[in-house]
């Protein structure tokens, strides 16, 4: 007899990869740690929180076998660490997993986060889609004595302060005349979801409405004035409920274009932060590639829109060529995402180089209109949305779609133009569950997948509904193709009109460049001569700090901050303050300490600055010349020069790419 009350637990899991970051809740159990006793573990996946209640007994190997049944990572994949109460650090999980929860001291509410080499998108995004990627399945794994759960409590759903505030704010547009003194008529209001039939957005032609006046609709509609429950899409289904042939059937699943976008317009604080970025390709003609760093907020021009802000751009590690480049694990990624937290900033979207020139080096626009970016573009586009989820309370996964934003920077008659996409909902789900795919042929189309027998899932057939050449609506079926600018969703993107900038300063040297080492005499160079309000101006320089942040090897968490850490501090304290006077630290003191600290860390001076390498003895200089010019730091190349025992600069740049 079941009592169904008001909050539904679903058991509900998710196999899935995931790349785990964690929060704070630690009860202690008093008593002996051998006593067998049931603690509650919690998982954060990128798909909302799992609840893992498992006995102290259980040993560790026995917790990695219930992740690899319920999520799909090998055992031998796994990478667990505990996150500390504070959030600041964690310490691994690993050693002899013959080992008891309990002599880890594992408390419960404890908070694990799960990595593995598997769930980092950061590296090579155009391998093939893997498997496991996104793959739901609804069970609840028992293994003596563990039970994992999904968890939804709304409570542990930290959404972003734009959608907080754009839920409390109602949106209808008042067009009442005062000077007309008659009645109010309901005329004089717009509500936000009609808006395109009104000016000015009638002219703008927008195309997509905002998503949260999407979400107003529907409040409005439900006549309870309730948030609607959202549900992240899925397309395939696993082979483990007893499919009839009858499912089989009728598994047909209609793709449509979607009316909303979650991210209104892109607006770009300076020009020097595109400017700074595209010297990248100018100084090498290697394509580039970076994240914009900034905030959401309410969008001024639309009503109940979001925009979203980019104050810098992150250059993370990266692999460039002059037909493409492609990321790279990033070792810094975490220690990068708290950094930007400290200045309120996160990543917003991302942004990619794709100039191409003739024979005489001029800019040529190669692009087919009618498909803005290729297929491929679009895979690594969709991994970035699902990577980067919106936090949506009123969602069984805790999150609904993304306002990750895709920039791509490209020739057009009049030179250089930005284009800003985001991807469908629907998209996203489908390249994520592997059921369509990017060819190497085509630049035009999806590939559509077929289930195979040996596969976990049953993949639908997709039928997309569009227009024919007589305006027609029809529905075809995608066999075996679907063009891929049928998930595409255009994003407005700008500058403002009066620029004041978050970060006052373009100057320092940007890391993870081709020839472009930033060092500690550029920080010095960076200061010299500069006094009051012009001397906090160029410490507001992102990859100033971000050069702090990075190249200090500081002592390991826990340890006293060294100098590097607290000038890094200072430097943020001056960004937070933007400008203001009175929050500023000691003019004088500040520049000694910088000082000092280049100093102490200035090596002898060359009288060259060309980054020639410095060769390692038996070393050949023009190898390592060449694995450089191809974006590796001279530190790498020497690594991976002398690894490969000189031998060719493929065998250099395989070993760079592939470390294991």
């Amino acid at each position: 007899h079941h009592h169904h009350h008001h909050h539904h637990h679903h058991h509900l899991l998710l196999l899935f990869p995931l790349s785990v970051s964690v929060d704070l809740l630690s009860l202690r159990f008093f008593g002996p740690p051998s006593v067998a006793m049931p603690i509650t573990l919690r998982l954060q996946t990128r798909e909302g929180m799992k609840r893992v209640k498992v006995e102290t007994s259980v040993s560790l190997l026995q917790l990695k076998q219930t992740i690899e049944q319920n999520f799909g990572i090998s055992v031998s994949d796994q990478l667990l660490s505990i996150r500390n109460t504070n959030g600041a650090s964690s310490r691994s999980l690993e050693g002899d997993s013959g080992k008891s929860l309990a002599d880890f001291e594992l408390k419960n509410g404890d908070l694990i986060i799960l990595m593995s080499p598997s769930t980092d998108m950061d590296v090579d995004e155009t391998s093939s889609t893997r498997e496991a990627s996104a793959s739901r399945v609804n069970k609840i794994g028992k293994n003596g004595g563990i039970e994992v759960e999904d968890e939804w409590t709304a409570e542990d759903v930290v959404e972003d302060k734009v959608d907080v505030i754009l839920g409390k704010t109602d949106g209808w547009v008042n067009r009442r005349d005062p000077k007309k003194k008659k009645v109010a008529s309901s005329d004089d209001y717009i509500a936000p979801w009609c808006i395109q039939g009104h000016e000015p957005w009638k002219s703008q032609k927008i195309k997509h409405l905002p998503f949260h006046s999407v979400i107003a609709e529907k409040k409005y509609r439900s006549g309870s004035n309730t948030v609607p429950q959202m549900v992240e899409d899925t397309f395939r289904l696993p082979k483990q409920r007893k499919l009839t042939s009858k499912h089989i059937l009728n598994s047909t699943s209609t793709v449509t274009r979607q009316e909303f976008r979650h991210v209104d317009h892109v607006l770009i604080e300076h020009r020097n932060i595109i400017e700074q970025f595209i010297s990248g390709w100018r100084k090498t003609g290697l394509q580039r590639c970076g994240y914009l760093i900034g905030t959401y907020e309410p969008d001024e021009t639309i009503p109940l829109g979001i925009s979203a802000i980019t104050k810098a751009i992150y250059e993370p590690p990266q692999q460039s060529s002059p037909d493409g480049v492609m990321l790279l694990r990033d070792p810094n990624a975490e220690k990068v995402d708290e950094f930007l937290a400290k200045m309120g900033l996160q990543r917003v979207g991302f942004i990619w180089t794709h100039l191409t020139v003739n024979e005489k080096k001029e800019l040529v626009n190669l692009r087919d209109p009618e498909s803005p970016l290729t297929p491929t573009e679009m895979v690594r586009m969709a991994r970035l949305q699902h990577r980067y989820p919106s936090p949506w309370k009123n969602s069984r996964s805790g999150t609904y779609g993304s306002k990750f934003v895709s920039v791509l920077a490209r020739p057009s008659d009049e030179g250089l133009e930005l284009d800003a996409f985001q991807m469908s909902n629907q998209g996203v789900a489908l390249v994520n569950e592997g059921i369509v795919r990017a060819t190497k042929k085509d630049d035009v189309n999806f590939r559509v997948a077929k289930s195979k027998p040996t596969s976990q899932y049953f993949y639908p057939d997709l039928l997309y509904a569009d227009r024919d050449e007589y305006n027609n609506a029809v529905v075809k079926k995608a066999d075996p193709n679907i063009p891929s600018v049928f998930f595409l969703i255009g994003v407005r993107h700008g500058f403002p009109k009066e620029s004041n900038p978050s970060f006052k300063a373009f100057l320092f040297s940007i890391l993870n460049r081709p020839n472009e080492e930033p060092s500690w005499s550029d920080v010095i160079e960076q200061i010299e001569g500069h006094t009051g309000s012009a001397f906090f101006s160029v410490l507001s320089d992102f990859h100033l700090l971000l050069f702090l942040l990075l190249k200090e090897e500081g002592p390991e968490s826990g340890a006293e901050e060294s100098e590097e850490q607290k000038v890094l501090n200072i430097l943020i304290d001056v960004y937070n303050a933007q400008g203001d006077a009175s929050k500023m630290p000691k003019e004088l003191e500040l520049k000694n300490r910088m000082k000092a600290l280049a100093r102490a860390h200035a090596p002898a001076p060359t009288p060259s600055s060309t980054p020639v390498a410095s060769t390692a003895p038996g070393v050949d200089p023009e190898l390592l010349t060449k694995v450089m010019t191809m974006g590796f730091s001279s530190a790498q190349a020497q690594e991976a020069v002398f690894a490969t025992g000189g031998t060719s600069v493929e065998a250099a740049v395989n070993y760079l790419l592939n470390p294991m």
